[in-house]
This record gives C-alpha cells, sequence and structure tokens, in this order.
C-alpha cells in the first residue's frame, strides 16, 4: 500500500485538486466540441456518434475510479485495485480518440 509521508498528504491533496480541475475542462470543452460537430440525431444512428458515446461513458468511468482510488487512499484502505484499472480505461479512451480521426464526421451543413 501506498504511504504518504512528510509533506506527502499535502501534495497529493494539491495535486488531486488541479486533476480534478483539468477532468473538468476536458469534459466541458469535449461537450462542447461535440455538440458543434455532432447532430442530436446521429448521436446512435453513425459510427462516429456510437464510438463518441462509448468515449464519454468511459472517460466517467475513469473519474470514477479515479474518485474511487482517492477516497480509498484518505480512508487508509487500498488505492491500488481502481488505480491499477484507470490507467487501462485511460488508454482503451485514447484508442477511441485515434478511431474518431478516420470515422466518418456526421457534420452539420454549413447552410
Amino acid at each position: 500500500m501506498v504511504r504518504l509521508r512528510g509533506g506527502g498528504r499535502e501534495v497529493f491533496l494539491r495535486y488531486a485538486r488541479m486533476a480534478a480541475c483539468v477532468f473538468v475542462a476536458l469534459a466541458a470543452t469535449g461537450t462542447a466540441s461535440t455538440l458543434r460537430r455532432l447532430p442530436p440525431e446521429a448521436a446512435l444512428s453513425t459510427a462516429y456518434g456510437r464510438v463518441l458515446l462509448v468515449k464519454l461513458a468511459l472517460f466517467g468511468g475513469a473519474g470514477l475510479l479515479a474518485l474511487a482510488a482517492r477516497s480509498r487512499l484518505l480512508s487508509g484502505a487500498d488505492a491500488r485495485p481502481p488505480a491499477r484499472v484507470e490507467p487501462a480505461v485511460l488508454a482503451v479512451i485514447v484508442a477511441l480518440s485515434a478511431l474518431l480521426t478516420v470515422a466518418p464526421d456526421p457534420r452539420r451543413p454549413l447552410f
């Protein structure tokens, strides 16, 4: 189990706050970009929309895993189980992001 010594706990808590802000910023900008690019009716009817929805669900899951690891660490429990799964989920998110670059983009007409 990871033990935080000296000022480690304070550093961890500052890092966790900063990471939470970055997570929220990524979620907000990603959602805004999606709303700009994807017509609502295309979310389930196109490959792009389905991949995007899976990516969104995994992104939320990664956030929940991070919260679980943080709460376990702060309570003194073993934080390794959720912390070990989180990088795998993040790797799948990166792979889905790459897949979105080649999936047909159902853009709204410009006129």
